[in-house]
């Protein structure tokens, strides 16, 4: 399902938003792009809100994986070679930001 979720200049860098009442996703905006992720990291279920971004990845602030912003696999070799980040896509239509889910 695709969900509007807002003006992309009225994103922040990094935000948990409500997708229409079901989850909670964490949306990214990095170098211009818009990327959207699970809220909780995959390793131990901390919340990567207060993540920051590094070479195009997204680093847990409680043990430092780092997921890849378009692939969500762990870029430090921790992870098993299966397990990634879910990363859902983002679209947008001029300036609305769409998240599918």
């Amino acid at each position: 399902m695709r969900y509007y979720i807002g003006k992309v200049d009225g994103l922040r860098s990094s935000q948990i938003i409500e997708l229409g009442g079901l989850v909670e996703i964490l949306v990214l905006k990095h170098n211009g792009k818009v990327y959207a992720s699970q809220k909780e990291c995959i390793h131990a279920g901390a919340s990567l809100a207060r993540g920051i971004i590094r070479d195009h990845c997204l680093v847990c602030p409680a043990h430092g994986w780092a997921f890849n912003l378009e692939t969500g696999i762990d870029e430090t070799g921790q992870a098993e070679p299966l397990e990634k980040q879910v990363m859902f896509p983002v679209s947008m239509e001029g300036d609305d930001v769409y998240v599918d889910f």
